[in-house]
């Protein structure tokens, strides 16, 4: 799995993109290729026209070649990114004084990397990071640019908790809860 999302200074903005691989089994015995999930939802233009309770979020599901190099280069380059020392060193925070980080115009990144035994996750603001600001948008230009587009209608996502009922979990299709089925 590789992930990353980003959202601006005024959290009005939200963008994630994640890479689901199955590393379990191998290929002869029901190998599924990767697959990227692209998220957007601008928050801001929803709290300003309320007219709907179901946030506009827009879902790109891409079907992925599991040997396509300039997908594996870019997530090499982005682990590489992720392991670099950026950690603003303050301390115990006793004071609420988490040092001299302190926002960004550019908002922050969130990059989780893992497979198999080993993974890592980091979240920053975008402050003067070189290298960092363009990871997400460089990621999702090789998957729309080597990818197949698939049609969400025949997907469903599981939550662990339903936001409307008591249910152990909610199923998501991609249209808001007015919207008909199908």
């Amino acid at each position: 799995m590789h992930s990353l999302f980003w959202n601006d200074a005024a959290f009005s903005a939200f963008c994630s993109c994640r890479i689901y691989c199955d590393a379990c089994g191998d290929e002869q015995s029901g190998f599924l290729p990767p697959l990227a999930r692209i998220a957007r939802w601008h928050r801001l233009a929803d709290v300003r026209d309320q007219s709907s309770a179901w946030p506009s979020v827009s879902i790109e599901l891409w079907s992925l070649s599991p040997d396509c190099p300039q997908l594996h280069a870019e997530v090499k380059r982005q682990q590489r990114l992720v392991d670099r020392p950026v950690l603003e060193k303050f301390g115990l925070p006793v004071r609420r004084d988490f040092g001299d980080g302190g926002t960004s115009s550019s908002g922050q990144l969130c990059i989780e990397t893992g497979a198999g035994w080993q993974s890592l996750s980091r979240r920053f603001w975008l402050k003067d990071l070189i290298g960092y600001a363009d990871a997400l948008d460089r990621l999702v230009a090789i998957i729309r640019s080597r990818g197949r587009l698939s049609d969400t209608a025949a997907w469903t996502e599981r939550y662990g908790r339903s936001p409307m009922t008591a249910s152990h979990h909610w199923d998501w299709n991609y249209r808001a809860i007015s919207e008909p089925e199908g």
